[in-house]
């Protein structure tokens, strides 16, 4: 994903092999490391050798890697050690020739969560995603970031201090200029009373927080955008 880092960083989704025998997934790639999503919680400074594909038809790359930092609910962020010159010249043409969306054509996805902890884990998945995020805490400065600018997709808690997500979804409803606004309910539970307080809203779908993994959200997330 090419942003303002030193270094261009490409969106991937790629299968690696972690220590000939782990598996994990690739999220994003530079010429000087990537964001790795895996089930082991490897810590910060361990040594890692990773095994993965740029393309279906390429050989595979084996490089050595150290886990720099963690994005908790996201992935670890490695930084390749020692790579030989025919293999960074092979990454590097292949982060070079991707062609990142221009920030005007990135989808914007407005998230409406009162706990930092859950909007940073989301934040990480929508931005692997190459979407533009932004942030509230309530369903008043959800309507105030609205005003400032029309998201493309509203990633909504329900139960929050202030105007809660039903008292939001009521207001943007009833609101001309706002009542086709693709919604998508994230909540702890979903229970049948709650779905029933929800029907009228129209709402595109209901996330378990606790039952949606970052990989099931991105795959999700990636189905209401294209829709």
């Amino acid at each position: 994903m090419l942003n303002a880092r030193k270094f261009a960083r490409f969106v991937v989704k790629r299968d690696i092999l972690i220590n000939g025998s782990i598996k994990g997934k690739a999220l994003d790639i530079s010429e000087t490391g990537m964001l790795i999503h895996s089930h082991i919680p490897f810590p910060t400074g361990s040594n890692l050798v990773i095994e993965f594909s740029l393309r279906d038809a390429d050989p595979l790359l084996r490089l050595t890697a150290q886990v720099q930092h963690i994005k908790t609910g996201v992935g670890i962020g490695v930084r390749f050690q020692d790579v030989s010159a025919a293999d960074l010249v092979r990454i590097r043409t292949f982060v070079n020739n991707c062609c990142d969306k221009p920030t005007e054509l990135r989808k914007k996805i407005l998230l409406v969560e009162d706990s930092p902890a859950v909007r940073m884990m989301y934040r990480g998945c929508i931005e692997m995603m190459e979407c533009e995020v932004r942030e509230a805490v309530d369903g008043k400065e959800a309507l105030d970031k609205i005003a400032q600018s029309m998201p493309d997709l509203i990633l909504l808690d329900l139960f929050m201090e202030g105007m809660d997500g039903f008292q939001f979804l009521e207001a943007i409803r009833s609101d001309e200029k706002l009542k086709d606004l693709k919604v998508v309910v994230l909540t702890s539970a979903m229970g049948p009373d709650v779905k029933e307080r929800l029907a009228p809203f129209g709402v595109l779908d209901f996330l378990t927080k606790m039952m949606t993994t970052p990989r099931r959200f991105a795959e999700k997330l990636a189905g209401y955008l294209a829709a």
